[in-house]
């Protein structure tokens, strides 16, 4: 089994302070029964690799004597030091899990799971620590708030890196490679995810409730599919974001169906131009989405300076690309910019808050004031895509 927290029907939160060293052939410590608290470990390290299945392990010895939970498994209690040696025959697909709350507030974590390695069927919140993961699903799931405050959380593979009713990313270090969505917001209606539960979906309509806010920390995302995804808003105001991503033309950097607006903070994207969106031009800060006349290979440097040639911005596309985005508070409506991308520059001018030299049209949607149309995000907000066409990806792949 993986690190369980609760269960539905009792005091399901689990909190992580850190934990010991565990190793074997899996993890499968249970943190909380109906009717008892969450485990909240001190100190150390956990290192978990989880397999196929759940099961009921067999009896393992644990300091001080802890309380059985449910199905025998013995439950931690304030640990502060020490390794715990488990073996399992049968083991959980996911890392670490609660019913309610997952609250990890530091220590190490080292996690290599077939589903996903942090799990929760209500909240889950990162405060502090250090957490890797690796992953055949999720790198980090809340069925309802993701919150991000803190430490640093490496997703060096998933299928969707973070994904949340609401993600809400104020500090730390973000660090996502995921083989669909980057960041994904939804209320789990329609389609389904890796393993095979209700998940992201929705189509063009906003979903009620749901949203992106970036507002501190530094967010990169390596994402095959999109790179941000909200089924409803997208707000960054503050941090520093960088998205590599996608290579294909059937997702984009950004992917919203509500408003997505930026009032502070550093935006990067290099990604495919087919489907596109943009930061609205009734953002406070303005922006850049720019179509390159030809592809450009991943180990592209990308740099954007002033008109007078003094730099802005420079970065390294991980990924092949031929669309520029980019935000900041040195942009200033009406000055003019340089865009040098393979040794070829382009003037770009800010006439609007948000520039963009991408064919008007695409997906209508429901940025702005919910008008037709849109540049690409902009006042009528929409999937903005290359001219005028259809989304015809299927529910539950974005």
């Amino acid at each position: 089994m993986g690190f369980e927290g609760g269960r539905p029907g009792g005091s399901s939160a689990a909190a992580f302070r850190g934990t010991p060293a565990l190793s074997g052939a899996a993890v499968g410590m249970a943190g909380n029964a109906p009717g008892q608290r969450g485990a909240a470990p001190d100190g150390g390290s956990l290192e978990s690799t989880s397999g196929q299945g759940i099961g009921n392990p067999p009896a393992r010895n644990l300091p001080d004597g802890p309380a059985e939970g449910a199905g025998g498994v013995p439950l931690p209690q304030n640990i502060s030091g020490g390794a715990l040696q488990t073996q399992e025959d049968t083991a959980s697909t996911k890392g670490l899990k609660a019913g309610s709350q997952l609250l990890i507030y530091g220590g190490t974590f080292s996690l290599d799971t077939l589903d996903d390695a942090l799990h929760s069927n209500g909240g889950l919140a990162v405060s502090g620590g250090e957490i890797t993961a690796a992953t055949g699903d999720d790198g980090a799931h809340a069925d309802g708030d993701l919150t991000v405050s803190g430490g640093t959380l490496t997703i060096s593979k998933s299928y969707e890196g973070l994904e949340g009713k609401t993600i809400v990313i104020s500090g730390g270090v973000v660090d996502v490679t995921s083989s669909d969505d980057g960041l994904n917001a939804t209320d789990g209606s329609g389609g389904s995810s890796a393993g095979g539960r209700p998940g992201p979906g929705g189509g063009d309509q906003a979903q009620d409730g749901v949203y992106i806010l970036i507002s501190g920390g530094t967010v990169s995302v390596d994402a095959s599919g999109d790179g941000i995804d909200s089924n409803g808003d997208l707000t960054i105001t503050g941090g520093t974001v960088t998205v590599n991503g996608p290579a294909g033309n059937g997702d984009g950097t950004l992917d919203y169906n509500g408003t997505a607006v930026i009032s502070g903070g550093v935006f990067m994207g290099a990604g495919s131009s087919g489907m596109a969106q943009g930061f609205s031009d009734s953002s406070a800060q303005c922006s850049i989405l720019w179509v390159l006349s030809e592809k450009a290979e991943a180990g592209t440097e990308i740099l954007l300076s002033d008109e007078s040639g003094a730099k802005i911005a420079g970065w390294t596309a991980e990924k092949q690309f031929d669309c520029v985005q980019f935000s900041s508070s040195d942009l200033t409506a009406g000055k003019t910019y340089q865009l040098t991308v393979n040794g070829a520059t382009e003037e770009i001018t800010l006439d609007s808050a948000a520039a963009s030299n991408a064919p008007a049209g695409g997906r209508g949607g429901m940025g702005g004031m919910g008008q037709p149309g849109g540049d690409f995000g902009g006042q009528g907000g929409g999937r903005g895509g290359r001219g005028s066409q259809t989304d015809d990806r299927t529910a539950g792949e974005n």
